[in-house]
């Protein structure tokens, strides 16, 4: 879920900077800023680094802990945005994938 969070992040970054012209670039930006628009203050800090920092290149998928916001922290339309925008970006395949990982993931840590 961590890494997922951080993937948010830098797909919301992405897409909050993209002025494209096609349609699914201002859908990215308007869920991107839905996205925003639905966290407080406090998770705005915790979820918007510097697009220059390091932790933008940190993908492997080891437990521990990381920068950004997680999907446990968020409410349930928090990640309802989130989950939104990333699916903007995804392919079907890549849609089935990311679902898949966040059920095994609820399946081995919750309890």
């Amino acid at each position: 879920m961590k890494r997922f969070s951080f993937f948010i992040f830098v797909m919301g970054c992405f897409c909050v900077q993209t002025l494209g012209k096609n349609p699914l670039s201002q859908q990215m930006r308007v869920s991107a800023n839905a996205f925003l628009q639905s966290l407080s203050d406090d998770q705005k800090t915790v979820a918007n680094l510097p697009f220059d920092s390091e932790w933008r290149f940190d993908w492997n998928y080891t437990p521990r802990e990381r920068k950004g916001l997680s999907m446990k922290t968020m409410t349930s339309p928090q990640r309802k945005a989130a989950i939104s925008l990333v699916k903007l970006a995804l392919s079907n395949k890549g849609i089935e994938r990311m679902e898949g990982i966040i059920g095994l993931e609820y399946k081995c840590y919750v309890k």
